[in-house]
């Protein structure tokens, strides 16, 4: 968990490899393998980590989490929010939790609801770029361009590679373009 924490993903999927091997049935190790490779964006390694959380027993809330993140690419809302509550019981994933109910509101079709749950997110912690994500797409389909503007360069300040958060400031540059008048990008 210290490796995953620190960024250290290659790292930790080895250790968790290792430990799997001598302890097949830890549905912890599994269910932090199958996040690890969710992050890695190996949705198939993920999932075939996470059936063999799943067989044991008790099942993590990780294992959960990481359920709800492959049913959300799914477009499997209800599924994914019923394995978010589970989720929720674990104190240390209270963050994830709220940023995928956030973006599950704004899959829904509820921008205000999702704006303002990742709002708060956002309030609590400047510097959490998913959650700025979700504010400036939710920002982004109720009209407010300039609030979807700060939200995109507060996120890509953190992560400069978050192309979604580059495509909401682009969309978001471009409506108040066209709010204002203006023909230059650079007048902005």
């Amino acid at each position: 968990r210290l490796l995953v924490e620190r960024g250290e993903l290659a790292e930790a999927r080895a250790q968790l490899f290792r430990l799997l091997e001598e302890r097949e049935d830890d549905a912890e190790g599994h269910a932090l393998l199958s996040w690890i490779e969710l992050r890695l964006d190996r949705p198939e390694a993920a999932r075939d980590r996470l059936r063999a959380a799943f067989l044991a027993e008790p099942v993590p809330p990780l294992a959960h989490l990481v359920r709800a993140i492959l049913a959300m690419r799914e477009g499997e809302l209800a599924s994914a929010l019923a394995d978010l509550e589970i989720a929720a019981g674990d104190a240390s994933l209270a963050h994830e939790v709220a940023v995928r109910r956030a973006t599950i509101a704004l899959l829904d079709g509820d921008a205000e609801a999702a704006l303002t749950q990742a709002t708060a997110l956002a309030d609590e912690d400047p510097f959490d770029a998913p959650a700025r994500l979700v504010a400036a797409v939710a920002a982004l389909a109720l009209g407010r361009a300039v609030e979807a503007l700060e939200h995109a360069e507060a996120a890509l300040e953190v992560e400069p590679a978050l192309t979604a958060a580059a495509d909401a400031r682009d969309a978001a540059r471009s409506a108040l373009l066209i709010a204002w008048g203006l023909d230059e990008p650079w007048a902005l």
